[in-house]
């Protein structure tokens, strides 16, 4: 059983959100938010913030004597009601609950405060640390606003929001809404107004204060505005947030919906913990989207977060989901508009790879995508990403494009500024489509489990035979599935349906089928089996009329026990045609290395050398699945030691760790003694991966020194995770154990919530006895749910210290009040009952 806190780090951990509590479908409100304005002060430097939140609020019908309003670790000083201080409010460890006056219809509800927020408003310092410069933005998703403001934090109200941001007069703020002007205030600090007058909820509020600048667009219609830390590459950043302005222009069209809001915002910010948040009117993007040199990637990840932001700004901002439990109706939405958008531009071969790969993913789910009981996990939310934009597609194929197109302009028509739930859209796409779909949402959003199914096919006597089996007994589903079939003469389909039991399709045919593709399209969310000879496969990659079902082909042929000339050469030709989207070439790339015979380690070997970049590293990534030949060595040392990309040097690397540990962990220890100058530092990430996976004792002390927080995040955390792979690796760690958890433990409060995390995990598989109390220690004084995370990783100690044969000291009272789960300690139990057993 998970605590709401628990839940909070693990959905942040799946870049998702929180869940509901066993048993609470979403907190009930006695009090309507209409308006809230945020008059603050941020200070960068010192991480913290002051000010005053004004909250205009109305009864509902069940009128209460009390306001709740959400805060953590806040310091309240007081609060007053239409002017007036009152006393009497009550402070918990989450909430503030407030006297409200039993008469009037409406009241300003103002709470003055001080905080040092751990969570949910961020501070970036470029003194001592790699940041570039001195700036604070809040991410408030899920529910996290509440660590620097008090607030209604939950997503089940909606209110107009204006702000009042004074920061040091050095720096830029910005807010939510449009900048209805700058006034000097005291102590060198400026004053900056915004305000906007469309509802959004709490989590969509957003502050961000630092050293920016700002480039402005109006060509779409609407004010654009650009921001990025002083010195990034202002080009790169409007070349990549100029992706919003067709993508604007597309979305409005084809949702029928003008954009919700006045102006975008497009903020670049350091060390986001994600790629982006659709902050309404005023999306936060990570910086380390935009290229700064020419070896970086180009910003095709970049480009799906813009799209996938701007796609939010509809759904998730203008329609909110309705509690945490309806979240795919914000994340699933957005995602399949941003692929939606990107096959406008980037084309049916690169859209089809998409669609597998989600599907792919969405499969992984072993919860229900919206359930209709009362428990929802967010340990499981990537599904509400992918299996929510499979749905959508599955939705879009089986209605058709056209229909579901109009059904979901009307879902936006009738529910824009409203709180949504997933039977607000079926019911719009069957009044529209005139289909029921009940079948559909049962079995696809509500279900925890999915469908699974194996195929097969026979020709005989002149008649094709295909049969569709479900392989789970006990869960029924009924779901169409088109079939295509490959003849001589050309392609024949058919939908059938997956049914309780076998489903067959007779197809008379004077010739032998070559191919037959099941579930074409890749549409519905089904995990198949279906079995093909590898002639048979790569006459599915050659002729099939679905591009989804080539690109099935192309990973069947990577998994068959024996490549026919025919096999190899159908993948070969894909590799070989430079018309065809990149990240297709690489499906066929990655089965070539999978494969590993002789002709397909030749064809990779010359993809080193192919002219489109992201071939050649899916090339030297291939490398990693072939036998270490002398050629492949030799190949991968020599791209280390020429390529002028770091990337492919970095990836040519990371291959030869698994190929040759040996050469690997010398190259590895040269390179960690120079610098790096990518910008990501990928190759000092790498290095830092090799020795924990092969380094020696000597190693710890290298690993050790990139801990520190002059060196960039991503490269930190390499470090953080070659310790404990050192530690399982190293016969002598107790030799070094304590000097590594103490290295560690001193990054324990980095500003970085993410460092924080990873510090955290790691002393769970390196600390020793002393680290166990000390994290016990912290969790008691840390307000987030890293706290919970300490203790889980206290927990992990004292079971390796139990195994290793060492005393077990049970926790005291006070230690047990600490305890997450009834579960660790019955584990702990259980142990030593092991133990006692072997010894009597």
């Amino acid at each position: 059983m998970f605590t709401v806190a628990t839940l909070g780090l693990l959905g942040l951990l799946a870049n998702a959100q929180a869940g509901d509590a066993p048993g609470d479908v979403m907190p009930d409100r006695h009090w309507d938010v209409q308006h809230l304005h945020l008059d603050v002060r941020i200070d960068p430097r010192a991480g913290t913030v002051e000010g005053t939140t004004t909250h205009t609020v109305v009864p509902l019908p069940r009128r209460h004597r009390w306001l709740r309003l959400h805060q953590r670790a806040l310091n309240i000083q007081s609060v007053s009601i239409d002017g007036t201080e009152v006393q009497g409010w009550r402070l918990g460890e989450d909430s503030l609950d407030i006297p409200m006056p039993q008469t009037g219809a409406k009241h300003e509800v103002s709470v003055t405060y001080t905080a040092s927020p751990k969570l949910g408003l961020h501070f970036r310092r470029p003194e001592g640390s790699a940041d570039p410069v001195l700036e604070a933005w809040s991410q408030g998703e899920d529910e996290e606003n509440r660590y620097w403001f008090p607030s209604w934090d939950y997503p089940s109200d909606r209110f107009t929001f204006s702000s009042r941001i004074e920061a040091p007069s050095e720096l830029i703020a910005l807010s939510n809404g449009v900048l209805q002007g700058k006034e000097p205030s005291t102590d060198g600090y400026t004053a900056w107004s915004y305000r906007l007058d469309q509802q959004l909820v709490n989590y969509l509020v957003m502050a961000a204060v630092g050293d920016y600048e700002v480039v402005t667009d109006d060509s779409a219609g609407v004010p654009f505005e650009y921001i990025a830390p002083r010195g990034t590459n202002l080009q790169a950043t409007a070349d990549l947030f100029d992706n919003a302005v067709s993508n604007l222009t597309w979305l409005e069209n084809t949702l029928g919906a003008p954009y919700p809001f006045p102006v975008y915002r497009q903020i670049a910010v350091s060390r986001f913990l994600w790629g982006g948040m659709e902050n309404s009117s005023a999306s936060t993007i990570a910086l380390r989207h935009i290229p700064q040199t020419k070896w970086d990637r180009e910003p095709s990840w970049g480009r799906t977060v813009v799209s996938h932001e701007l796609a939010h700004q509809w759904f998730g901002d203008l329609l909110t989901t309705y509690g945490w439990r309806e979240l795919w109706l914000n994340e699933g939405f957005a995602d399949y508009y941003e692929k939606r958008f990107l096959e406008t531009e980037e084309g049916p071969y690169a859209a089809a790879v998409w669609a597998i790969e989600n599907r792919s993913a969405a499969l992984w789910g072993e919860h229900p995508m919206a359930p209709n009981g009362y428990t929802f996990d967010g340990s499981d939310n990537h599904g509400v990403y992918v299996r929510g934009a499979s749905f959508l597609r599955f939705l879009e194929l089986h209605l058709g494009r056209d229909v579901f197109d109009a059904g979901i302009r009307s879902y936006v028509a009738h529910n824009a500024d409203r709180l949504v739930e997933t039977s607000d859209l079926r019911r719009e796409l069957e009044d529209v489509s005139g289909s029921h779909l009940g079948w559909a949402f049962d079995t696809f959003v509500h279900s925890p489990t999915l469908p699974a199914a194996s195929s097969t096919w026979s020709w005989a006597n002149g008649t094709l035979t295909v049969t569709l089996t479900p392989t789970v007994e006990d869960l029924v589903a009924h779901v169409p599935v088109r079939v295509e079939v490959g003849l001589a003469e050309g392609t024949r389909t058919q939908t059938l349906w997956l049914g309780e039991g076998p489903t067959r399709w007779a197809l008379p045919t004077t010739s032998q089928p070559l191919y037959v593709a099941v579930d074409a399209d890749a549409a519905t969310l089904v995990s198949w089996t279906h079995e093909q000879t590898p002639d048979q496969w790569a006459a599915q990659l050659r002729g099939a009329e679905s591009l989804p079902a080539r690109v099935v082909a192309m990973q069947q042929l990577g998994t068959v026990k024996e490549a026919t000339d025919s096999a190899v050469a159908a993948l070969i030709s894909v590799v070989d045609d430079r018309d065809l989207h990149p990240e297709y070439v690489n499906v066929a790339v990655s089965s070539l290395g999978k494969l590993g015979t002789a002709p397909t380690i030749d064809r990779l070997l010359a993809a080193i050398d192919d002219p489109r970049r992201t071939v050649r590293e899916a090339s030297i990534d291939a490398l990693a699945s072939v036998p270490p030949e002398p050629p492949v060595i030799a190949h991968l040392l020599a791209v280390y030691g020429s390529d002028e990309d770091p990337i492919n040097r970095a990836s040519a690397l990371q291959v030869l760790g698994t190929h040759s540990s040996e050469e690997a962990l010398k190259l590895a220890r040269r390179r960690l003694k120079q610098p790096d100058t990518s910008t990501s530092r990928i190759e000092h990430s790498v290095a830092l991966t090799i020795l924990g996976s092969h380094g020696e004792t000597r190693d710890v002390k290298t690993v050790v020194a990139f801990l520190d927080a002059e060196h960039q995040a991503g490269v930190r955390r390499a470090a953080m995770g070659a310790l404990p792979t050192l530690a399982r690796n190293l016969d002598n760690v107790d030799d070094w154990r304590a000097e590594a958890a103490g290295a560690l433990f001193e990054h324990i409060d980095d500003p970085d919530y993410r460092v924080r995390h990873n510090v955290i995990t790691a002393l769970g598989s390196v600390g020793d006895a002393p680290t166990e109390a000390r994290l016990r220690a912290w969790a008691r004084t840390d307000p987030t749910p890293l706290a919970d995370a300490a203790r889980r990783s206290a927990g992990a100690i004292r079971k390796r210290l139990s195994r290793e044969g060492n005393p077990i000291t049970l926790p005291s009272d006070e230690e047990e009040s600490d305890e997450i789960t009834i579960d660790e300690r019955l584990e702990t139990l259980e142990e030593r009952l092991q133990r006692l057993e072997k010894q009597y």
